[in-house]
């Protein structure tokens, strides 16, 4: 399990929300931890796709932090996430 750095792509903010469009690599059981929500009830709805197939990818949400679930190695992925703004 490695914690990936990832590059904003796109962002929002709305009141107290906040969503992203992040661009990163991931492998299973990988994390990011997105410093830009807050770290206690942060992201409230992630979605992964793979860049090359377009197929969506398995994810869990732990506060600010999502972990890829998906089988897979070093995959390019775009993650979607809306939450509560840090």
């Amino acid at each position: 399990m490695v914690d990936r750095s990832y590059n904003i792509k796109r962002k929002d903010e709305v009141e107290y929300y906040l969503w992203q469009v992040l661009d990163t690599e991931m492998s299973q059981n990988d994390t990011v931890t997105v410093g830009e929500f807050l770290s206690t009830t942060a992201i409230l709805i992630d979605t992964l796709v793979r860049k090359d197939t377009g197929v969506e990818l398995t994810s869990s949400i732990a506060n600010n932090v999502i972990t890829m679930t998906s089988a897979g190695t070093n995959l390019k992925v775009v993650i979607f996430a809306f939450g509560v703004k840090a």
